[in-house]
């Protein structure tokens, strides 16, 4: 299954199956209950494997306090960290993220123009939540 793929493949230094794993613990899919514990674990390992989403995923987790106390100063630079990579789809996360943060100051000064310039990069990457919000 793809749930056992993806902790061989995380356990052997692959971080988009590491991100993979802390989505899922923290949403509760692929049939596993939500475990922000287990989603900061994994999230941990891609991030610090170099991948954008799994920073990305980090990033929430703190900005939100799951599993983690509430952060934004650590939710932001997680945000920007996860956004940091321009040709890499699975850095869409991380621009949505940072866009967020720059729109509610979360970790930042509110700045309407760096929101808009990282929800138009994470549109650009892919993320269709972020180019769902650019034609509100």
């Amino acid at each position: 299954t793809a749930l056992l793929l993806s902790e061989k493949a995380c356990t052997g230094g692959y971080g988009l199956a590491c991100r993979n794993l802390a989505a899922w613990n923290l949403k509760g899919e692929q049939g596993l209950p939500v475990d922000d514990r287990k989603a900061r674990a994994y999230a941990e390992q891609a991030c610090t494997e170099h991948e954008s989403a799994g920073c990305a995923v980090l990033a929430v987790l703190y900005l939100d306090g799951r599993g983690v106390p509430v952060d934004k100063k650590t939710g932001f630079a997680l945000a920007q960290r996860g956004c940091s990579d321009d040709q890499n789809a699975t850095a869409a996360e991380g621009c949505y993220t940072l866009a967020h943060c720059y729109q509610n100051g979360w970790g930042t000064p509110v700045s309407m123009a760096d929101a808009a310039t990282y929800m138009r990069k994470a549109c650009d990457l892919g993320n269709d939540l972020a180019c769902k919000e650019m034609h509100k």
